[in-house]
């Protein structure tokens, strides 16, 4: 079972999802340079190749993109699979993080 994110779209290896390890995934698949697993945006080839390379996994990416490169076909396919679940977290921007 792996975990995607969408919204702040969460696939993250170097961390802790609900308490599991998660090694850092390669760069490429997530952005360079981050401390955790983040991309910028998802699209539908990025959702695939990661699903792909985190099979039976539980792996958590962040992103702070809203998802309209992700089309509903590829999204609802990797539902229906299994291969993803998503969880929305919305801030109001007029408040800062942490209050």
């Amino acid at each position: 079972h792996r975990a995607v994110s969408s919204g702040e779209v969460s696939l993250a290896r170097s961390g802790r999802s609900r308490g599991h390890a998660q090694p850092k995934l390669p760069d490429g698949l997530v952005t360079a340079g981050h401390h955790i697993n983040f991309v910028h945006h998802f699209d539908d080839d990025r959702l695939s190749r990661l699903v792909e390379y985190t099979r039976n996994e539980r792996i958590v990416v962040k992103t702070h993109g809203d998802p309209s490169r992700l089309t509903a076909r590829t999204v609802v396919d990797c539902l229906r699979r299994g291969d993803l679940e998503i969880q929305v977290v919305v801030r109001d921007r007029a408040t800062p993080c942490g209050r």
